[in-house]
Formats: C-alpha cells, sequence, structure tokens
C-alpha cells in the first residue's frame, strides 16, 4: 500500500513539473528586453514563443545577436529546451544592401509601411540609415540616432558595406541656407534638379565659377551655389555654438508651420526644432526629447548663499 501511494504521489509530481506556467518564460522575455530594448522606436524585439513542457520555441525578430544569446542563455541556465526560430535582421533577402543614403530634401519616415500611417520622423538629404527589412517597395530602416521607421524605396539610394565606405569617406558639403535649389549646370539660370534645406549634405565634386559641383548618393551630378554651403569637415571644427547665435536663428523660425515628426528647415515639431537649431551650430542631438537628457553632462547647482 506504501508502495503505492509512492507511486502515485511520483506520477503527480511528475505531471506538476511538466505542466510549467507561461509567465516564467515571459519574464525572462521582458528582462531582456528591457536590457537591450527599453525603447521599441529604437531598438527591433518582436519575440513570441511557444512552450510545451520544459521545450520553448522562440519566434519573431531581433537586431541584437547577443540579446538573442542573452535571452536564450537565459532560459537554457533555467532548465529549457530552446528552439530559435528567431530571424536576426538585416533579412539576408536584401542581397547585402544593408545601407542606404537620402538621396531627396527632405523624406519622411513613418511608423507602419504605409503612405497613410503616423510620421516617426523626418531624414534630410544625405543621411546615411541603417536598412533591416523590405516590405513591397517599403523599407524598415534606423536612422543614426536609432530611430526605427518604415520609408519608401525611391526616398534613398540603398548601398552595400563598400559602397557605403566609399560614400562615407568621400569629401562632402553641408548646406547651411535655409532652402535653395540644385542645378543641372553652374548657373541660377539652369534647369533646378531639385530642392535642399539646411544641414542636407552632398559628395563635393570640384569648384567652378561661384558653385560647387556635388553629387546625389544615386550618382547624379548637379551644382549648387558656394555661399550657399561649407567644407563639411572644415564646417564641423569651426563651427561656434555661441549663445547669441543660438537664441537668433531660434527666433528666425518663428512662423515656420509645424509638422508632427517634421525634422526640417521645411516644416518641424518642437523636438524637430530645438535639433535644427543646435545641428547648424555643430551640436548633434538625438531625435527625441526623452533620450536628450542622456546627452551632454549634468551641470553642478550653484549653493543658495546665506542672506545673513
Amino acid at each position: 500500500m506504501k508502495k503505492t501511494l509512492l507511486t502515485i504521489l511520483a506520477v503527480l509530481v511528475f505531471a506538476a513539473c511538466a505542466d510549467i506556467p507561461v509567465q516564467p518564460v515571459q519574464q525572462f522575455i521582458d528582462e531582456v528586453r528591457e536590457d537591450v530594448c527599453p525603447d521599441r522606436r529604437v531598438n527591433i524585439f518582436d519575440v513570441e514563443f511557444e512552450q510545451q513542457g520544459k521545450t520553448v520555441t522562440l519566434k519573431g525578430q531581433m537586431n541584437s545577436k547577443s540579446g538573442l544569446d542573452s535571452l536564450t542563455a537565459r532560459l537554457e541556465r533555467e532548465g529549457y529546451t530552446v528552439t530559435n526560430k528567431i530571424q536576426l535582421l538585416p533579412d539576408a533577402a536584401l542581397d547585402g544592401k544593408y545601407y542606404g543614403v537620402i538621396n531627396r530634401s527632405v523624406a519622411n519616415i513613418r511608423v507602419e509601411p504605409s503612405a497613410r500611417s503616423e510620421m516617426a520622423t523626418q531624414a534630410v538629404l544625405g543621411v546615411p540609415l541603417r536598412i533591416y527589412k523590405k516590405q513591397g517597395n517599403n523599407y524598415y530602416v534606423q536612422t543614426p540616432d536609432g530611430y526605427l521607421g518604415w520609408i519608401e524605396g525611391g526616398a534613398f539610394t540603398a548601398m552595400t558595406v563598400k559602397e557605403f565606405n566609399t560614400w562615407r569617406n568621400s569629401e562632402k558639403v553641408i548646406y547651411l541656407e535655409d532652402t535653395g535649389y540644385i542645378y543641372k549646370k553652374a548657373s541660377k539660370d539652369s534647369d533646378r534638379m531639385g530642392d535642399i534645406t539646411a544641414t542636407g549634405i552632398l559628395r563635393a565634386i570640384e569648384p567652378k565659377n561661384g558653385f560647387v559641383k556635388i553629387a546625389y548618393p544615386d550618382g547624379r551630378i548637379g551644382y549648387i551655389e558656394r555661399s550657399a554651403c561649407d567644407h563639411f569637415e572644415v564646417w564641423s571644427f569651426s563651427v561656434q555654438p555661441k549663445p547669441q547665435s543660438i537664441i537668433s536663428l531660434a527666433k528666425s523660425y518663428m512662423g515656420r508651420p509645424y509638422l508632427w515628426g517634421g525634422t526640417s528647415t521645411k516644416m518641424m515639431d518642437c523636438s524637430g526644432f530645438v535639433r535644427i537649431v543646435m545641428m547648424l551650430h555643430g551640436i548633434y542631438l538625438p531625435r527625441m526629447l526623452h533620450s536628450r537628457h542622456l546627452s551632454g553632462r549634468p551641470l553642478r547647482k550653484e549653493k543658495k548663499r546665506s542672506r545673513n
């Protein structure tokens, strides 16, 4: 009788242990997400799972191999057998073109792969991108400050690592006027190829008759007025962020149209406004306010003087 009871008890304990609740696995996923992806706007961590006893199948997409390795290791240390079906981005279907550069004056980056979707942010001419995946004619990209969103294929030029390094290492000019035009020839009477806004960057080829011969990221050749731009490296080392200059430029944008997600001198939102003003003074700030408190350094508080 005693042996029978022990057998029944062992079966019950085994059955209870075999039915592992879902919450512990989800807890591990949440912990890793908090470590590697505290802000879903700047990291890709779309993870789901299926569980049968102590076997866990992970599914979804991530752009952090170290994050995936950490998640797998934590689960395995807990005694789970992990089947990994998570796709690490960038997608191999991109054929090695994992980088890109904006090739229009201002490009919209949206929350979803649709022209009707809410705008997340914008990127101006010459801004580099990290490309992760494609859906139809839309690409999921990341801006230099980590912001993620969808952009249409015609707004940028996709590049291999070699092509991107060639572009990055080339001599460039930065446009410093509010707005202007790129011409087909070195003359303001020439046909216009397109417009350009402040902080737009292009590859510099050679000066010519008061203009600079430039190249778009996609290879098109044009001209911009020499007085409206500067050599990017020379400018970045010489620009002086003087308080009065910052205030004066900020005031010059009074009355400029507001656009949610706008980050150009055409239209802007509140954080885009601050970013443009500071960028034109050589100070690069993250896109969103919640990230900016991590930039710079804290100021020391002055002790209040006694009035006695």
